[in-house]
């Protein structure tokens, strides 16, 4: 070899070291107790290809997240891929069972029963459980024997919207905010409207389409579960309690009640003026801002049967965090849960999706953050630390329970016994075709429900 061959092999050596060049900068460490060092190579530098699949909807988030993490490691390359709702999912499930689905997915709690089988589990090694358990709300819940396959990026749950022009104009102010649900009938009515005809053109609360988790709430108040949680997974709608949460929920309609099951759904009663209360869920924030932002709301937080705080005062449920593909490499896997490790380490994504879809932070660190209004946070955060997540209840559970029983007892005036049972027994069949297992049990052992002080 000559001297000048030499020179120039170590002149391309020098260069590719770096040598001559400021080193790069060190890059934070992110995170709390699970914590992401984005200075670390993956895949060994080597080339790497992933593919996503996400809904139209979160598109945006996940496109800055995908942005974010290959600026971090270039030699990884993740192609996005964007459905609607109605599309992504029935997509994926074909995908997958086919054995040709992406190495990561979005997915929704809702089609646990369709999907988990296709979930690689979170490794140990790289996602902890009690790091996660340290940062996040109700990881214990989501354990399927022993492992994690997904968490809760935010908590939505229940709060009662109230229209403030109304409430002024019935002369109520903060002080007559109810904290229990006799007072909230009470003013409930104060706020209702009637024409000369004494028809109501003016709901003073308006349970209309959800009625059945109104009663479910106020079944948790008084102790009450979903479904037991030993052994078999069943219905425990069969009670006392249920008795008096449909007692209250029927007497709305009575004559000179608030309530009028002539008028439309809750929410678009609500945006529509022609109710002043309702009781509902954080995505009625995304439906009112998306439908008639011009609605002049507030919110309060769940009454109770006392004063008193109740073992619970609803359920919860959240937006779950991408999966990854158990059938994909051991490459591919382990850069995307090294992904899935930087998003949930980073407060950043988390929050946007908290913002976007009106939910309650479930990372610890964003717990004190407003991300989408006072109206609705401030509600949430009241009772959050109180509410349960019964697992991936079945999609038919709320149609049964409201065909069975909440309409045939508040509405058709169908006898109570012959309801519960009818109900209980359409619920049993349900639980046991659909190979339901609830979650509750594994929340209270997380130490996040407990009986009332």
């Amino acid at each position: 070899m000559s001297i000048l061959i030499r020179w120039g092999a170590l002149a391309v050596l020098l260069v590719s070291c770096g040598v001559g060049a400021s080193p790069p900068a060190s890059r934070a460490v992110l995170g709390q107790t699970l914590r992401y060092d984005p200075n670390v190579a993956v895949a060994a530098l080597k080339p790497v290809s992933l593919t996503f699949w996400t809904q139209v909807d979160q598109e945006e988030i996940y496109r800055k997240l995908v942005d974010d993490y290959t600026a971090l490691h270039p030699n990884v390359r993740i192609d996005l891929v964007s459905s609607s709702y109605q599309d992504h999912f029935p997509k994926l499930q074909a995908a997958l069972s086919a054995g040709i689905g992406p190495d990561l997915f979005h997915f929704h709690n809702a089609f646990h029963r369709e999907l988990a089988a296709y979930m690689e589990p979170y490794p140990e090694a790289v996602l902890p459980r009690e790091a996660l358990e340290q940062d996040f709300r109700q990881v214990g819940a989501h354990r399927i024997d022993g492992k994690i396959y997904y968490l809760d990026t935010g908590l939505m749950t229940s709060c009662i919207f109230y229209n403030t022009k109304a409430w002024a104009e019935a002369g109520l102010t903060a002080a007559d905010i109810p904290r229990t649900w006799d007072k909230l009938r009470a003013v409930a009515v104060r706020l209702t409207k009637r024409d000369s005809q004494g028809r109501v053109i003016q709901a003073g609360f308006n349970p209309n389409g959800i009625g059945w988790s109104l009663v479910t709430a106020m079944n948790y108040q008084q102790g009450l579960r979903m479904f037991s949680s030993e052994g078999e997974s069943r219905p425990l709608i069969v009670s006392p309690a249920t008795r008096r949460s449909l007692d209250w929920l029927k007497a709305l309609y009575k004559p000179g009640g608030p309530a009028d099951a002539k008028l439309p759904e809750f929410h678009e009663s609500f945006a529509q003026g022609s109710s002043a209360m309702i009781y509902g869920w954080g995505w009625v924030n995304n439906w009112l801002a998306k439908n008639n932002p011009e609605t002049p709301f507030d919110t309060f937080p769940l009454p109770s049967w006392t004063k008193t705080v109740p073992p619970a005062y609803d359920r919860n449920n959240g937006e779950s965090t991408p999966c990854v593909n158990k059938d994909s490499s051991a490459e591919k896997k382990a850069v995307a849960f090294d992904l899935i490790k930087f998003f949930l380490a980073s407060d950043e994504y988390l929050q946007m999706i908290d913002q976007k879809f009106s939910l309650a932070p479930s990372k610890r660190s964003l717990s004190e953050k407003k991300l989408f209004g006072e109206r609705v946070f401030s509600s949430f955060s009241a009772i959050l630390d109180r509410t349960v997540w019964p697992g991936t209840v079945p999609v038919d559970y709320e149609g049964l329970l409201t065909s069975r029983l909440i309409d045939p007892v508040v509405l058709d005036h169908v006898g109570f016994q012959e309801a519960l049972e009818a109900t209980q027994k359409g619920l049993v069949g349900l639980l046991a075709t659909q190979n339901f297992r609830s979650r509750e049990g594994d929340y209270a052992h997380a130490g996040e429900f407990s009986p009332a002080p």
